[in-house]
């Protein structure tokens, strides 16, 4: 058995022994409904609260049930931690459900009904949140790691707080993938072209400086986060207006700064503001590899060896991606949809089962052996492949994205 087989079979072993403890204990999500207020809790802390379909399914029903209930005015979203270690908030799609899928459809060329669900309730998630973000008071508090896709549970909240312990990244094009399900959209909202570089990078932001870049709202040491959600919660939806809750969180985000400290980390977030609006600024992976060469600085260096780390197809197509949706009439749910084809036929190329592999095996230790490891090798025609491709799978429509009934995969 080689190394990729082992450590597969620990995952499913892992993953099974999971799921066995929690026929006596709680699911993987805990949903919840207190008077006009819901929440949200990722329960897998073992694996980063990372999500499968034992996470996603109720939560996009969930969801769903909160769209049209006019019982409730107030979600709060939240991670829990094991045993005081893993501090996760969401890591986004699970790496072995992502595997098992790509897997299944290089042997049989299937995809499971299961797993067709899987991927359309990711999206129909989003799309829910998204709405209900702007329709009631959505709090998401990242205490912990934040990353891929699960960093719009943040993204589509009314409010998002940050934390000492946050770190936030998009790393998918270091796996061969793309930052998907409408990730997009949020980044080219970014000015300076910061989004396109996190996008492109997988660059790491961590605690205030989320906040600072404009992803989360509101900053509070973890210590106090659990007297913010008493409070928050205490103000039961209906009778809290926007600017109430708004109130409570800026307590707490001064009383959590050092107001002298986090001068300096908005100054250094301005300085690479100004240094990405220069370097990103073009629609050609190799003219921003060239611009960083010519910078020669650490910043620069830094930002080159994070290039060197993603997947060649990964940069293109997320740099395409990333032009295209830049259109002011691009809509969230159409963003949704053009990312779930380019995301679906991506998967597909045989370089994100690589970057998968590697990443179970050796956690980023040791970079991925790319079947295109230079960005000149990727052939234009493939990453027309990956936009124009209609594979028998891409079937999503808006109709079924925003379908209320999340038992159907389409």
């Amino acid at each position: 058995m080689n190394k990729v087989a082992r450590k597969v079979s620990l995952y499913k072993l892992a993953k099974h022994l999971d799921d066995a403890g929690r026929v006596f204990g709680d699911p993987a999500v805990i949903l919840s409904k207190n008077g006009r207020t819901a929440s949200i809790k990722f329960n897998r802390p073992r694996f980063f609260n990372c999500i499968d379909e034992s996470v996603i399914t109720p939560t996009a029903a969930f969801l769903s049930n909160i769209v049209t209930d006019q019982g409730t005015d107030m979600l709060v979203i939240e991670g829990s931690n094991h045993k005081n270690k893993n501090h996760a908030f969401t890591t986004g799609g699970d790496l072995l459900m992502g595997w098992n899928i790509i897997d299944r459809k290089e042997k049989t060329d299937t995809i499971s009904e299961q797993e067709r669900l899987y991927l359309v309730n990711i999206y129909r998630t989003q799309h829910y949140l998204h709405k209900l973000g702007k329709a009631k008071n959505v709090i998401s508090f990242m205490d912990g790691v934040s990353m891929g896709s699960g960093v719009l549970f943040g993204l589509n909240s009314t409010f998002s707080v940050a934390t000492e312990r946050t770190v936030w990244s998009i790393p998918e094009v270091s796996i061969g993938g793309m930052p998907d399900v409408g990730v997009i959209f949020h980044m080219n909202k970014m000015s300076h072209k910061f989004g396109t570089m996190l996008a492109l990078t997988g660059q790491r932001l961590f605690g205030t400086d989320v906040v600072h870049s404009g992803i989360a709202t509101h900053f509070c040491k973890s210590k106090k986060v659990d007297d913010l959600k008493h409070e928050i919660k205490r103000l039961e939806g209906n009778s809290a207006k926007r600017e109430e809750i708004k109130e409570v969180l800026d307590v707490y985000h001064y009383e959590s700064i050092d107001k002298e400290e986090e001068k300096t980390k908005q100054e250094k977030i301005l300085r690479i503001q100004d240094f990405t609006k220069k370097v990103y600024s073009s629609d050609n992976i190799l003219d921003i590899i060239d611009n960083l060469k010519m910078l020669e600085d650490d910043w620069s260096k830094q930002q080159l060896k994070l290039l060197s780390n993603g997947c060649p197809l990964s940069l293109r197509v997320t740099q395409r991606f990333l032009q295209e949706q830049n259109s002011a009439d691009k809509c969230f749910d159409s963003c949704l949809l053009d990312s779930y084809k380019a995301a679906g036929n991506i998967y597909f190329c045989g370089e994100m089962k690589i970057g998968i592999e590697n990443a179970m095996v050796y956690r980023g230790k040791q970079k991925p052996r790319w079947s295109m490891p230079r960005v000149e090798d990727v052939p234009d025609s493939l990453v027309d492949y990956v936009f124009d491709n209609e594979f028998a799978e891409n079937v999503l429509t808006m109709k079924q994205l925003r379908d209320i009934d999340t038992t159907m995969p389409y």
